[in-house]
């Protein structure tokens, strides 16, 4: 059975429809972001057979993470909003 979910404090003023996407939001966010830290080392050791590959292949990542936020946020000085956006959506499908 399940029970009520009680909205937090700053969520008071905001119509219960709302508070509840919400939550539904954070909820599927919070989801795939333990999805990812979980599983995904566990596949990327599969498939490389060695922790410390699995450790290299993390750090390459996160420092090309950090790469493209500082190159985002670089574009973002350097173009009109609109711009940016229309190029990200135009690289999107590059993504997968």
């Amino acid at each position: 059975m399940l029970r009520r979910i009680h909205s937090p404090v700053l969520l008071a003023n905001v119509s219960d429809a709302r508070a509840r996407a919400f939550i539904a939001l954070f909820t599927c966010d919070a989801t795939a972001r333990s999805l990812v830290i979980s599983l995904l080392p566990l596949l990327v050791y599969a498939q490389l057979g060695d922790a410390q590959l699995v450790t290299v292949a993390y750090f390459l990542v996160a420092l090309l993470g950090l790469a493209a936020r500082a190159l985002f946020t670089s574009a973002k000085k350097a173009c009109a909003s609109g711009e940016l956006s229309t190029a990200a959506a135009l690289l999107h499908p590059l993504d997968a």
